[in-house]
């Protein structure tokens, strides 16, 4: 009886070990993309979309047909969709939530799976808030630092104690008074401020008469102006490109193919380095081109290590090294801008002119790629390979879009996967995604150029009826 039970159980537990491994062949047999097709009796090849959304509870339609509801258990873990089984062909897929606009592609399917790993939605009307009460414009203007978390203004009132030069921590929402009007009056009419290179202190612009004079406003020492001597203001009204870079205590300008060091308290002048024909500034460091050379080097000197000069590149044949141009640069990589083309130094040296008529450009995804523009263009170019889908080259150079009215202010969005622009009157938010076509939504119908958005905590500033305002792009 017992040597029954047991091969009773033996019989038992080599059907159980088959049905395993035929539910496993089959679970692989679906999941390296096959199917079968009762209607040929063959087997055939499947796709798979998976859509990952960084918005709970969406609804996901393929060709009209919702398709999957995110639940609760679905949302605890993840806001990934993953149609499969898919026919190869193309479909039409929608991912809505009330409230926003629908996020919609064409996506041909083949026999493998394609990730849309950066879906955000974007709202189709927001509620601003006021970071302020008080008004905190004027027709004077408003300057923001590159990182937009500071922002400085001119503001007349009937107090005097709430007029003169305001400086503002937007993410702290802290305002304040860095200079009064009767200091500034003694300066003469405003005619700009901007902020320094290393965005700590206020370079103000002001007409005394028919003379220019340049000031410097520390907002750490509250009703202190220092003047810029005449000197030093006339050496760098006449540099093209940028003026001067200011940095905690001193000021860096060319003038007569010498680079100098002011500094603005003890109003000593040092020479940095001679024999230059253009220069410009990056975090510490100054880069330059020289007259003697009778190639196009460009150099660099560390402002903490001024007896030390380094050789980046050679620039190609065409370029001009008299002519003003900007350099950044991030991950060994520079980028350098100059009669409004953009080269790309990569970390061996060589030297490659990405494209022409271009206003500015920044790198981004650590050196990874580049977004420049001009007036009417967003361009894309990529540093490395991008592994990820959608796949890129190194090298690729791709057209985000061209825009018949005027382009400005091109940000990068959180993630790195989207970009806010201004076209025109309107504020707008794209995807980088190519596939099919780039959804683009409206953000912000707004007359002012006064807009910036906080990569830090994903808001977007901008002025309105005198009032600085707000919106939180942070998905519900």
């Amino acid at each position: 009886m017992l040597k029954i039970r047991q091969s009773k159980f033996k019989i038992y537990l080599y059907f159980c070990i088959l049905v395993f491994f035929v539910l496993l062949g089959v679970v692989m047999y679906y999941s390296l993309g096959y199917k079968y097709d009762p209607n040929t009796g063959k087997t055939v090849q499947t796709g798979a979309i998976v859509l990952q959304t960084t918005l709970s509870d969406v609804s996901v339609e393929k060709n009209g047909e919702i398709v999957k509801q995110n639940g609760f258990l679905t949302n605890l873990f993840s806001n990934s969709v993953k149609i499969e089984g898919l026919d190869l062909g193309v479909y039409n897929i929608k991912v809505k939530k009330d409230g926003y606009y629908d996020w919609e592609k064409n996506i041909e399917v083949s026999a493998s799976q394609l990730q849309f790993s950066s879906i955000v939605l974007i709202k189709t009307s927001y509620e601003s808030n006021n970071v302020f009460e008080e008004a905190v414009y004027t027709d004077n203007g408003l300057w923001k630092t590159r990182d937009g978390k500071m922002i400085a203004f001119l503001h007349k009132d009937a107090d005097p104690a709430e007029s003169g030069l305001f400086v503002v921590d937007i993410e702290a929402e802290e305002r304040k008074l860095v200079a009064n009007e009767q200091k500034l009056a003694l300066i003469g009419e405003i005619q700009s401020v901007e902020w320094s290179d290393g965005e700590k202190e206020l370079i103000v612009k002001a007409l005394d008469g028919e003379t220019e004079r340049y000031y410097l406003v520390d907002p750490e020492e509250e009703n202190r102006i220092y003047l810029i001597t005449n000197s030093v203001a006339e050496a760098v009204k006449s540099t093209e490109g940028e003026p001067f870079y200011v940095f905690e205590d001193f000021i860096i300008f060319l003038s007569q193919n010498s680079i100098y060091s002011f500094n603005y308290k003890d109003k000593q002048t040092r020479k940095i380095t001679e024999g230059v024909t253009s220069f410009c500034k990056f975090q510490d460091s100054v880069y330059f081109f020289k007259t003697e050379e009778s190639n196009r080097g460009l150099f660099s000197l560390n402002l903490n290590n001024l007896n030390y000069e380094t050789k980046i590149a050679e620039m190609p044949d065409g370029y001009v090294k008299t002519e003003g141009f900007t350099t950044k640069k991030e991950s060994n990589r520079f980028i350098l801008i100059a009669d409004n083309s953009l080269y790309l130094i990569d970390r061996d040296a060589t030297v490659q002119k990405i494209n022409s008529n271009v206003n500015e450009a920044h790198f981004f995804n650590n050196g990874k790629r580049i977004i420049y523009f001009n007036n009417h263009e967003i361009w894309l170019y990529y540093t490395e390979d991008k592994l990820s889908q959608p796949e890129k080259e190194k090298g690729d150079n791709e057209l985000i879009n061209r825009f018949s009215a005027d382009l400005n202010n091109v940000q990068i969005y959180q993630d790195e996967e989207h970009i806010i622009y201004r076209e025109g009157s309107a504020l707008k938010f794209a995807e980088l995604d190519s596939r099919d076509k780039r959804n683009i939504f409206n953000l912000l119908k707004n007359e002012t150029e006064l807009t910036f958005y906080s990569r830090s905590n994903n808001i977007l500033y901008f002025v309105e009826e005198g009032k600085l305002k707000e919106i939180d792009l942070v998905e519900e």
